[in-house]
């Protein structure tokens, strides 16, 4: 209406009729041309002075942009969920399964993602490499013992070896010191593939070795889809010693365990936990800048000081810089077992103090004891206290039983530990004895006493409790 007047004043100046004033009127615009498109109200929009219809573009904005921000909560919180879950979506797999870069298992080749394993082991999350050495490798080129090593000096116990990780780190370690060669050990050191670096692969020992045989069909059966190359016949080398001279090796025809000559040349299969390469993986891209010291005080956002933070929740302290490892704030006097005392199968015998101090597999052998107990139906309480205990930033089974090899590393550096507990207000270490998860027998386990460092053995699993204090590795 109002264009419509605004017209005829026009006209009516310029000195036109009546007549031409009502020819020259245009029709009233429709709302739908003014952007009054709603049929119904709004919150917010404004209503067509023509009709009943409302302009809602502003709203329909609004609600379209809190929508596309609802979906990228949602799309947030499910990358925050894949990232932080590794261990896991790994958790899923199951013997034969391929492993694959991005930290994924599947039984069947998928589209886009590159196969780096196959899966032989799920209960302590172990595959095997899709290639081997293109030749037969010695052990090492010249005899000697390796000290840290376990000599293990028949074929039954030799199978239940499942220590390839800390076995090829000891003899790596050894033979750089002593400018000693370890072709073996020095091929499955440098095996890399997409998204796993040199280090991350290993020598397996006798009982690993033995699982791959077990599986050997089903493992060359999943090669053969990813063109891996298959188990042979052949006889392959573990990471386990007999002795100064000799080595374990499997033969994968017959099934044999016997001992060679280290200097002997047999194939070499490399293998992953792909458990602790997740948890790695994932610790590396989160903390890759964060540089701590023993003695400092380890926080639940995974940061470390010298001192005490406002506003931060202390979980532990750094004791091990190397293999970045935390003592936990909180102890308890716990049996080893109870009510009974029984060999752990997987874990090593360690009879010599040497040796025992040389284990450093603390959370290997809180995580076999732990299955084991849990399949016998035994009570493991010593294990069970870490394996409950959480802090904030931390879950259950996230901290274990120190071995003793890392036990004697926290009371080598007693006195900074317990100035950083005092700190913090927590429990110090005090002049008694400690549980460590190394065996000695089915009747006996390690342990240090804090008042003077002594190693001690002869000490009955069910016939006392000792102090318990849980580990992390940050």
């Amino acid at each position: 209406m109002r264009k419509f007047l605004l017209y005829s004043s026009a006209l009516a100046v310029f000195g036109l009729s009546g007549g031409v004033v009502e020819a020259a009127c245009i029709q009233t615009p429709t709302c739908s041309s003014l952007g009054y498109t709603s049929t119904s109200s709004c919150t917010g929009g404004t209503k067509c002075p023509f009709g009943n219809y409302w302009n809602c573009d502003s709203v329909n904005k609004i609600t379209e942009l809190t929508n596309k921000i609802t979906e990228l909560e949602k799309i947030i919180e499910e990358i925050k969920q894949n990232s932080s879950s590794n261990s896991d979506i790994l958790s899923n797999c199951t013997i034969g399964d391929i492993l694959y870069s991005d930290m994924s298992c599947d039984p069947n080749v998928v589209s886009g993602k590159t196969p780096i394993g196959v899966i032989f082991d799920v209960t302590n999350k172990l595959a095997i490499g899709l290639g081997e050495s293109s030749s037969s490798l010695h052990w090492s080129d010249d005899h000697f013992s390796v000290p840290g090593l376990s000599d293990i000096s028949s074929s039954s116990v030799a199978k239940t070896d499942w220590q390839g990780k800390n076995n090829t780190r000891v003899v790596l370690e050894y033979c750089k010191a002593k400018g000693e060669s370890c072709p073996a050990f020095e091929y499955v050191n440098s095996y890399m593939t997409e998204g796993t670096q040199a280090g991350d692969w290993y020598l397996p020992a006798m009982g690993e070795l033995n699982a791959i045989r077990d599986n050997r069909d089903m493992l060359d059966i999943t090669l053969g889809k990813i063109g891996g190359t298959k188990l042979s016949p052949n006889d392959y080398w573990s990471s386990s010693q007999f002795y100064t001279k000799e080595a374990w090796k499997l033969g994968f025809y017959s099934g044999n365990a016997t001992y060679e000559y280290k200097d002997y040349a047999y194939d070499v299969r490399p293998v992953i936990d792909y458990g602790d390469w997740a948890n790695s993986s994932a610790g590396d891209e989160e903390d890759s800048s964060q540089t701590c010291d023993v003695g400092d005080i380890f926080y639940s956002d995974k940061t470390c000081s010298a001192d005490v933070v406002s506003g931060k929740t202390p979980i532990g302290v750094v004791f091990d810089t190397t293999n970045r490892l935390i003592v936990g704030l909180e102890q308890s006097h716990q049996y080893w077992s109870y009510p009974d005392s029984f060999n752990v199968p997987g874990v090593d015998n360690i009879k010599d103090s040497t040796l025992a101090r040389a284990d450093l597999d603390g959370k290997k052998n809180t995580s076999t004891i732990l299955a084991y107990c849990k399949t016998k139906g035994k009570s493991c309480p010593a294990f069970e206290y870490v394996n409950s205990y959480k802090t904030e930033g931390t879950k259950a089974g996230d901290w274990y039983l120190p071995s003793m090899g890392e036990l004697y590393a926290i009371y080598g550096n007693k006195g900074v530990l317990n100035v950083a507990l005092g700190k913090i207000v927590a429990t110090k270490f005090s002049a008694d004895y400690y549980w460590s998860s190394s065996e000695y027998s089915d009747s006996y386990a390690w342990v240090l006493v804090f008042s003077n460092g002594n190693v001690d053995n002869y000490v009955h699993k069910d016939g006392n409790t000792f102090y318990v204090r849980p580990v992390m590795q940050y």
